[in-house]
């Protein structure tokens, strides 16, 4: 839409006459005649006493037509033109801070899931570490695989029998899990002596946490996306 066009526009929306805007505006007929058919700009002290005439001011006026309007013709107004300039200016600081933000949504999204996908904040391994059952404090912390080789004579065969006997009444296995390497093993002091529980083996446990961070990763990602591509778009609609 041309200026000219605009400024008819405006002109029909207060229902007046081209006669009655000249004599508010104070200028010829025949010039806002020419005006409105964009055979001439109106200068700076003009189009301000236009924009009296319809009760807008430049803002107002550039938020109902600025979108559709022919910029060329407003550029060779100063005070449009330094609008116009401050306009862009503030747009492209918007664009720089939401092209920031796009990056920093999308690297956000990348370290989450990459930190997810392999459980580096929350591990998915879990060690387990089993105690036989309760040690006294004078026997060695492998007492219930060793307990033979504690009989002076192993050939006794009575004596073997009994401390059989009382191992396996004393055989009570407890588990430990652990999502962090305790070592080869580790102890606790219980009733009776102290458990000493020693690295079994190595189980996968899934955790809710790690499917939320993917969710949230893939989340941040696609926002940032979606906020570096939308002002290119945006240009595009405004081009056609």
């Amino acid at each position: 839409m041309s200026l000219g066009t605009a400024i008819k526009n405006l002109r029909q929306q207060y229902q007046l006459s081209q006669p009655e805007l000249a004599v508010k505006v104070g200028i010829e007929q025949s010039y806002l005649s020419k005006i409105e058919n964009d055979k001439s700009t109106p200068s700076q002290d003009i189009f301000e006493r236009l924009l009296s005439a319809f009760n807008l001011t430049l803002e107002q006026f550039m938020a109902q037509w600025g979108e559709d309007i022919d910029l060329g013709q407003l550029n060779q107004i100063t005070q449009t033109k330094q609008y116009l300039q401050q306009q862009q200016s503030a747009i492209q600081r918007r664009r720089a801070q939401i092209q920031i933000w796009a990056i920093a949504l999308v690297a956000l999204g990348c370290a989450l899931f990459y930190c997810a996908h392999n459980a580096l904040l929350f591990p998915e391994r879990q060690i387990v570490y089993e105690s036989q059952g309760v040690i006294k404090d004078s026997e060695p912390d492998d007492v219930f695989s060793r307990w033979r080789h504690l009989i002076p004579d192993e050939q006794d065969h009575v004596a073997v029998d009994k401390k059989r006997k009382e191992m396996s009444l004393r055989a009570d296995k407890t588990y430990r899990y652990s999502f962090d390497m305790l070592g080869i093993k580790f102890e606790e002091q219980v009733d009776g002596g102290r458990r000493v529980f020693f690295h079994s083996t190595v189980i996968e446990h899934p955790r809710t946490i790690n499917g939320v961070l993917t969710f949230i990763a893939v989340f941040a990602f696609v926002s940032g996306v979606m906020l570096a591509v939308t002002p290119v778009l945006n240009g595009r609609r405004k081009k056609r």
